[in-house]
């Protein structure tokens, strides 16, 4: 390569920001008059200028639309010339934030957009991610992608700006990597001497390199089209000697580097090391209450609404909600814009962003009631001689049994005397359940949205919730029990609560003056004394990165000494309250130095629940925020020494080392708080601590004089996007609702366990926590199916599904499943009626292999950490 020319490939783009310093309505305006008009004037007017590439999106093209409707078939003819380039993605996600099966779903909207146009772009570009997930690789292949093109994320092992390598996912999947940085060929000038010696030079900061090819991107954060480039690119050729450039596509460039593929490095694991660009790494903290709203509304999309909509479509015929399903997901998925879901904008676009989850969740609220009563309507639930009782439907929509507590909550008129009926739980043979009635309370009469019940108006309701015991509740199936108006207790259970201790067969729990708790994990008899205290501190940043002044304060509540009330005692669920009143700065100094020396009060509640033959201790934390510029986390002391911890990513358990790497001279200094999904596991094989959360997407795992400790990030308030005086991104824009200011309420749990993560499967408990068994009422009725079912089940436990749904192009039912373990094994999929054909298909759901079928059972090996697809014809 010492002699042989370069050639330089320049691709002409927008980096279209849906979103950020301004609300998408006034940055679409510009995206009509100074991108997309301009672009197809440059297509018409200057035939030499080649090609266009639409930053990788394909909703742009369709915002664009819906105000110049007239502009379709131009858009088409462009796209299937070759000349514009949209997709794979619907918008540039982030990668961290959604789940796994969000962003492929990201892809397949986008594909389908690009594909209604005339063609996708087969490249994985997603320029401005904060970030890079081990899995994108596989995801990427899944849609017969095999290149990656981005410019975050690298430390010091890959190399500088231009490096090209092979990165691998856990499974063995691989992608050309292409590390780029977005904008490195920008506003060309029209000068042609000086555009030369601008082209010259940014060739010449990417060399060495191990290939003769480097990637030029004429086109940055709204930029608009050049029509001067090719003229460029024409002088530039007659007067470099060493250099050929030429205006083209990342396509062109990716077949170029894969040409010399076997002279590139091998690269595996994530990317979110900001050595040379900024990774942004505040962003995670937040507005926690989006990431909240944004977990809230993929639960309901991927565990409730898909799959019961897909159980009354195959059990019961019913139809398939296709076109709400995808309007709730394209919902879901504009927010997963890397500078909207991130929250790292200006405050308009998140009235924007929750009206978006707010219409989704409505969506897929009304599917799930549509197909429960589908569902249920026709369970037998006459079946069992029970007098005057009503049938409870125990829905579970995980891919694993389930043996837990249920709760349902239950409107009933007032007697005509007041006398409060009593009630009890039986199964369907009768047996008493373990039951507790809980929350009870009357209130005047109002009509429940509910399908089955109609209340007389004018009667008073007794609203109550009731929480009982469930047994082997089978996978994405039911179990029916039944509620019923008769005296009587509750079998007793292993649940003993105290006045400031509770414990059961698996937990002890003692709750300390200053609010902290000493936890006992009784079957390994491992102790963790003095968790779950809080701790604040300044931010004094922004949005996009938390920083604290030179001489941080920070206040935690070790030394408070808290309110503890007991509010349940059993059976089946206890609980203890927790009241603490923080004092805290106000605010930061007027110059940003210091925190203030006026204190506020924040109010912070916590109920502390153990349930009845439970393994996981779980805490709802109330929390009235009466300060700015702060951030305040929650703490587990684990006194477990180790190196690193295992944290839930994208269709990967992540392994990461708790000590940070020596970054005297990167860009952005790698900090202690990372991303994860839904919980984080610490262990040294003997002493184990797994945090879980709900929608809290921050952790932190830093070592101290006694072992490790964990922080979940509760809330971060600050004024600005970012402010100035920080290595950062500087957008000093204020963010006033930022400060997040008001009441917030956070949902997490604590499981202790010994051994490692994988034999204490804390995905388990962590994803029954975040989607919890759903409970129907209705009365006894006759039925064709029977009470109880189940749609499919999945063996083994390491084998997850993220989705169960109808096939986009035909009428099969498509399951999506993942290997959560570090080692290959069988899965066997066993369904409801037998199977007819069964395929493996890719994430486009195009057929791959076809797969043998023994009457309702399918098995097939699963790589480590491998995601497979299947179609299944019955």
């Amino acid at each position: 390569m010492d002699n042989e020319k370069i050639k330089a490939i320049m691709v002409s783009k927008t980096h279209w920001d849906r979103e950020h310093s301004r609300p998408f309505e006034q940055f679409r305006w510009h995206l009509v008059y100074n991108v997309m008009d301009k672009l197809l004037n440059v297509f018409e007017t200057v035939p030499e200028y080649k090609s266009y590439m639409f930053d990788g999106q394909s909703l742009g093209i369709l915002d664009y639309l819906e105000i110049r409707t007239e502009k379709e078939s131009q858009i088409k003819k462009y796209v299937q010339e070759g000349k514009l380039f949209i997709g794979p993605f619907f918008v540039g996600p982030d990668e961290f934030i959604p789940s796994g099966e969000s962003l492929i779903r990201n892809l397949l909207e986008g594909h389908k957009i690009a594909n209604k146009f005339g063609g996708v772009m087969k490249v994985g570009y997603n320029p401005d991610a904060f970030g890079h997930i081990s899995q994108l690789p596989q995801i990427l292949r899944g849609f017969s992608i095999n290149s990656a093109v981005f410019s975050r994320g690298v430390g010091e092992d890959i190399g500088k700006p231009g490096t090209d390598f092979i990165w691998e996912s856990p499974d063995g999947s691989s992608v050309l990597a292409v590390y780029v940085n977005y904008g490195n060929a920008v506003h060309l000038p029209k000068d042609l001497e000086s555009a030369k010696d601008r082209i010259k030079h940014t060739v010449e900061s990417m060399l060495p390199k191990d290939v003769p090819f480097v990637l030029l991107i004429n086109g940055s954060d709204g930029s608009v089209p050049e029509p001067h480039v090719p003229d460029v690119i024409k002088y530039a050729n007659e007067k470099l000697e060493n250099i050929e450039v030429s205006h083209g596509t990342l396509q062109e460039y990716v077949e170029l580097v894969n040409s010399r593929s076997e002279k590139l490095k091998r690269y595996s694991g994530e990317l979110r090391l900001g050595r040379y660009n900024l990774i942004l790494g505040g962003v995670y903290s937040s507005r926690t209450y989006l990431k909240q709203a944004n977990a809230k509304t993929q639960t309901l999309l991927e565990k409730y609404a898909e799959p019961l909509a897909t159980f009354a479509w195959v059990v019961k015929g019913d139809d398939y909600p296709s076109p709400f399903l995808e309007r709730a997901w394209r919902l879901l998925l504009q927010n997963h814009f890397h500078d909207t879901i991130c929250a790292c904008s200006q405050d308009k676009v998140y009235h924007d962003a929750m009206q978006r989850y707010a219409n989704s969740q409505q969506i897929a609220e009304k599917l799930i009631e549509r197909s429960i009563k589908v569902i249920v309507r026709d369970i037998n639930t006459n079946s069992v001689d029970i007098p005057n009782a009503n049938a409870l439907v125990v829905l579970n929509t995980l891919s694993h049994e389930r043996s837990e507590i249920a709760t349902k909550k239950i409107y009933i008129p007032v007697e005509a005397d007041g006398r409060l009926q009593s009630y009890v739980i039986r199964d369907s043979k009768g047996n008493l359940v373990p039951f507790q009635i809980r929350n009870q309370r009357i209130i005047e009469s109002f009509q429940p949205t509910f399908w089955e019940k109609q209340y007389p108006y004018g009667k008073r309701l007794r609203e109550f919730d009731v929480s009982f015991i469930v047994d082997s509740v089978p996978s994405y199936g039911y179990k029916t029990y039944y509620l019923c108006p008769e005296s009587g207790s509750s079998p007793k259970t292993d649940l003993k609560v105290f006045e400031t201790e509770m414990e059961n067969n698996y937990i002890k729990v003692k709750i300390n003056p200053n609010g902290t708790i000493d936890l006992t994990d009784k079957p390994s008899g491992n102790t963790f004394n003095g968790i779950h205290f809080f701790e604040d501190e300044e931010s004094a940043c922004g949005e996009y990165n938390h920083y604290t002044t030179a001489n941080p304060q920070i206040i935690n509540t070790l030394t408070q000494n808290a309110r503890i009330s007991k509010i349940e005692s059993g059976p089946v669920c206890g609980t203890f309250k927790i009241d603490i009143d923080m004092l805290v700065p106000e605010g930061l100094s007027s110059d940003l130095q210091s925190r203030s020396d006026k204190l506020v009060v924040c109010p912070i509640t916590t109920y502390v629940t153990l349930n009845a033959n439970c393994r996981v201790l779980s805490f709802k934390t109330i929390i009235q925020n009466n300060a700015k510029d702060h951030r305040l986390r929650v703490r587990f002391p684990t006194g477990i020494s180790t190196d690193h911890v295992h944290a839930e990513g994208q269709f990967h358990i992540l392994e990461r080392n708790i000590k940070l790497p020596n970054a005297e001279s990167w860009v952005e200094k790698p900090v202690p708080e990372s991303p994860h999904q839904t919980f984080v596991c610490i262990s040294d094989y003997s002493k184990g601590m797994t945090m879980i959360n709900r929608g809290l997407v921050e952790y932190s795992a830093e070592e101290s004089n006694n072992g490790v400790i964990l922080s979940l990030t509760l809330l971060r308030g600050v004024g600005w996007i970012g402010r100035e005086f920080f290595v950062t991104a500087t957008y000093k824009i204020p963010t006033p609702d930022a400060q997040c200011l008001g009441r917030h309420e956070f949902e997490y749990a604590i499981y202790p366990h010994s051994g490692t993560w994988e034999s204490a499967k804390p995905w388990l408990y962590a994803h029954n926590f975040n989607a919890p068994l759903e409970v129907v009422e209705t009365d006894r009725h006759t039925g064709s199916l029977p009470n109880s079912f189940s749609l499919f089940s999945v063996e083994p436990s390491e084998i997850i599904v993220s989705a169960v749904k109808k096939a986009e192009n035909d009428s099969a039912m498509v399951i999506r499943m993942f290997n959560i373990s570090d080692r290959q094994t069988i899965a066997k999929l066993t369904t409801f009626q037998p199977i007819k054909k069964a395929f493996i298909v890719n994430m486009l759901e195009e057929n791959l292999e076809d797969l043998a079928v023994s009457g309702n059972n399918v098995s097939l090996p699963i790589k480590r950490n491998q995601i497979i697809t299947l179609k299944l014809i019955f």
